[in-house]
């Protein structure tokens, strides 16, 4: 009889030190079934913190304006409003902002997810299937805004199913190279006046940052900018590596004024 009065005495001494134990990072809710009278447990996390959009800032919806979002997106918004995104990925990236025209250099997942960006009712979306047609590189206009698809190729991306643009719109002329290497038609853009080139740099699924220098110096644009460096913001740069003419290394979520950029 002691022996079990003991024994009964270690059980209670356990479940009291059970039910005291408080975990800070899981909450346990019980409840009883009605239908079956069985417990059933549930298990809620501590929520997490949401991460911050990159590139949402007060100074980023300003008209005339381009805001690095990151990889090889960006987007331009100009003096009357309209907003322009190309390339979209990333999703911590800010694309609240809604669109009026969402440009895709090609079909690859790093620069299509279109369904990141805010849009309206009428926003216009061109892809590399839209802008090279039946074997032509097709022109558009919009609001002010002119579009035009220009080669882009290597050996990770098929000439024909992949571009790069020429826009332009109040006295500013951008070219976003897409994912490509140094082609011989980067020479008929040297007199297209281009004012901001971007270029892809990683070397390993385009051009590295000595072949986008040589590009640079080709097209002539007096202000140049690496894209598609890297992955993630925490990983090394190649741009050190480039050199350009006026080069202009943007950090994820920079935005520039367009004004001082203009010829």
């Amino acid at each position: 009889m002691r022996k079990k009065t003991l024994l009964l005495f270690i059980a209670a001494l356990l479940l009291t030190g059970c039910a005291g134990k408080n975990n800070t990072s899981e909450q346990t809710t019980k409840s009883e079934s009605p239908a079956t009278d069985a417990v059933v447990e549930t298990t809620t996390e501590a929520p997490t913190e949401a991460p911050t959009a990159i590139g949402h800032t007060d100074n980023n919806t300003s008209p005339f304006s381009m805001t690095y979002l990151g990889h090889a997106s960006v987007k331009l918004v100009t003096k009357s409003g309209y907003v322009i995104y190309v390339d979209p990925y990333q999703s911590p990236a800010d694309y609240s902002q809604p669109a009026d025209l969402i440009l895709v250099t090609h079909g690859h997942s790093d620069h299509n997810v279109v369904s990141l960006c805010t849009t309206k009712d009428n926003t216009q979306i061109i892809t590399h299937k839209e802008a090279l047609a039946d074997g032509k590189y097709n022109k558009f206009s919009f609001d002010g805004v002119e579009i035009e698809a220009v080669p882009a190729a290597n050996d990770n991306h098929r000439i024909n199913e992949c571009v790069g643009y020429i826009i332009s719109f109040d006295g500013i002329t951008i070219y976003h190279a897409g994912d490509t290497s140094k082609l011989n038609e980067m020479t008929l853009l040297k007199d297209r006046n281009i004012d901001i080139a971007m270029y892809p740099i990683d070397g390993k699924y385009n051009m590295d940052a000595k072949e986008a220098s040589e590009c640079a110096e080709i097209v002539g644009a007096p202000f140049n900018i690496p894209i598609h460096d890297y992955d993630l913001p925490s990983e090394p740069k190649k741009s050190l590596n480039f050199n350009a003419t006026g080069k202009t290394v943007l950090e994820y979520g920079e935005t520039i004024k367009l004004d001082s950029y203009t010829r």
